[in-house]
């Protein structure tokens, strides 16, 4: 049956009308989707560029932080400029004008509680003014994460961190269409630090030696700074505290040469000093007898000498039974939970520390030494410094393998997944200018200096031959790729080592063996007796190992200093409102 044919006019009505709407809804669908991704554009370009913001802000914050400690209005601007100016570099969208920089002093956190010093934070002020001097502070500006604080560091000061901020504007392309010009990046932060960070060092796996100065002149009898020695201890557990364990391995010895024990563990002193009036030289006596009177006019025939002289000389050679490190190599000496591990031989050692070459009979006196025959030396045992050195690297140098790694040590493979060179250190304390008893050493072509025998080194009649020993035994230490860290504490400030010829002051022998951070043989320099708080923090934030102490708390201050030195390179930290 046909349709009629209003029907069919009726049908073809409808389906025209349908592709009418169709069309419309067609039409209207892709204005919004062509809205929608105008709009996802725009959005896509907001992050982007709050991406690029990121990568310059970090980078800028890497490169000043590389560039800290500043000490100084005028250093510190000139950082804040250059640092805005690689900013924009990085990014070049971004108008230095819209970077922000602010330095800080960021040092450990000893509560473990994160947030501000209202609510449990507590500032290692240890760590101050070796690691950074913000100077007066208040305690409501500063800002902690569980192992850090970080304090507003006025320009004026000594800094160790920067935060570098940037907030951009970002002109849309199709948002204006319905008036939606622009956007912020909002505030991009970034913390960076140098050195120790507060104990949040940047991956740098080390062996370390650390050998400290025992000797009486660290007593307050002989002219030692109250606290001084207690000091000595408290700045070295300071350091270990501020170490990563299993990076930095940590080998201690002393000045001078400590016994043998046989326990090994627990509370006892591997450090122990050789025991009063103990025999300490492997000598060699030999005596000569001759007639010096004859009976007159008659001949030289031993019936006419009416008396004999006999005399005896005695050589010393290989002196001092002992050890110049007793402390092996070890990363055991923090807990889990950072604390200083006190069942650790090192911690043992290092907290039970005594004076060597002391007896107390009412009052400190130096030790007396026996003799072969019997006899005892007044002289006492004097500050060995280029044999201790020289023992200090000739036990590193025996540890390590030629990547040096240690064996049992780096079993795990952990510091050779960093993939980072190891560094060899030896960080070097004392007060005191050479006055030596030990072999002599008259020239410097003497094989007593050289790192190949296990000879020790002095020399009793010329103290500024025994520095110059110090100065050739520190060459050939560095020559063999060992970073030298020296310190030097007290009278050596002032001292000067001399003959009847020629002299040199203490510090500038101890700062010639120090490396600098442009090489590791390099020579530092002194450049002050460090008299002053200026001095002192002038000579501790310059670009050599070089670093002096004055006081006992610059003492225990300065190995945390030392340390986040040589720890060198930069870190990202992230600490609450300083960074996101």
């Amino acid at each position: 049956m046909t349709n009629p044919a209003w029907l069919s006019r009726a049908k073809r009505v409808i389906r025209d009308g349908e592709r009418g709407v169709s069309a419309v809804i067609l039409a209207l669908s892709m204005t919004v989707m062509m809205g929608a991704a105008a709009i996802g554009f725009d959005i896509a370009k907001l992050y982007y560029e709050r991406q690029m913001v990121r990568n310059a802000v970090d980078a800028a914050a890497q490169a000043g932080a590389a560039q800290l400690p500043t000490a100084g209005s005028a250093a510190a601007t000139a950082l804040r400029t250059t640092v805005k100016q690689l900013a924009s570099l990085n990014f070049p969208d971004l108008p230095s004008s819209a970077v922000t920089v602010s330095f800080l002093c960021v040092v450990a956190n000893k509560s473990g509680v994160a947030g501000t010093i209202a609510a449990g934070a507590v500032v290692d002020a240890a760590q101050i003014p070796a690691t950074c001097n913000p100077g007066t502070y208040a305690a409501a500006d500063v800002k902690c994460s569980a192992s850090s604080c970080a304090i507003p560091c006025p320009d004026s000061a000594t800094c160790n961190a920067v935060t570098v901020s940037a907030n951009k504007r970002v002109d849309f392309v199709f948002a204006p269409a319905i008036n939606i010009n622009s956007a912020n990046t909002g505030a991009v932060t970034t913390l960076s630090c140098r050195g120790s960070c507060g104990g949040q060092a940047p991956p740098n796996p080390m062996n370390v030696v650390v050998m400290a100065d025992r000797t009486p002149s660290m007593h307050p009898n002989y002219g030692a700074p109250t606290g001084a020695f207690q000091a000595l201890k408290d700045g070295i557990e300071g350091m270990l505290q501020n170490m990563t364990p299993n990076q930095q391995y940590v080998a201690f010895g002393a000045l001078h040469k400590s016994t043998n024990v046989s326990v090994t563990s627990g509370t006892d002193n591997l450090t122990q000093p050789l025991p009063s009036g103990a025999k300490i030289f492997n000598e060699n006596t030999t005596s000569n007898t001759y007639c010096d009177a004859w009976k007159v006019g008659k001949s030289k025939i031993d019936a006419n000498c009416t008396h004999w002289t006999t005399t005896t000389t005695t050589t010393r050679t290989n002196e001092f039974a002992g050890s110049w490190v007793p402390v092996d190599f070890t990363k055991s000496y923090l807990t889990s939970t950072g604390a200083l591990s006190t069942t650790s031989d090192l911690y043992s050692s290092v907290h039970n520390l005594t004076y060597s070459n002391l007896t107390s009979g009412g009052s400190y006196v130096y030790n007396k030494m026996l003799n072969s025959d019997g006899t005892y030396d007044n002289a006492g045992t004097g500050t060995h410094l280029a044999a201790a050195l020289k023992g200090a690297a000739r036990y590193l140098l025996s540890k390590v393998d030629s990547h040096n790694y240690i064996a049992g040590l780096d079993s795990d493979n952990y510091r050779k997944d960093l993939d980072i060179p190891v560094k060899n250190v030896i960080i070097f304390e004392t007060d005191g200018q050479p006055d030596e008893i030990f072999t002599d050493a008259t020239s410097d072509s003497d094989s007593a200096l050289s790192l190949g025998n296990s000879d020790d080194i002095g020399n009793k009649s010329d103290d500024y031959r025994a520095c110059e020993n110090f100065k050739r035994v520190a060459e050939q230490v560095k020559a063999a790729g060992i970073l030298m860290v020296t310190i030097g504490f007290g009278t050596v400030n002032s001292a000067s080592c001399s003959n009847s010829r020629q002299s040199a002051t203490a510090r500038s022998v101890l700062a010639y063996a120090a490396s600098t951070q442009a090489s590791v043989t390099g020579t530092g320099t002194a450049d002050s007796n460090c008299s002053t708080p200026p001095q002192i923090a002038a000579e501790n934030s310059d670009s050599d190992y070089y670093y002096c102490a004055a006081s006992a708390n610059d003492l225990k201050s300065v190995f945390a200093a030392a340390m986040g030195s040589i720890s060198g390179g930069t870190k990202y930290m992230a600490i609450d409102g300083l960074s996101d």
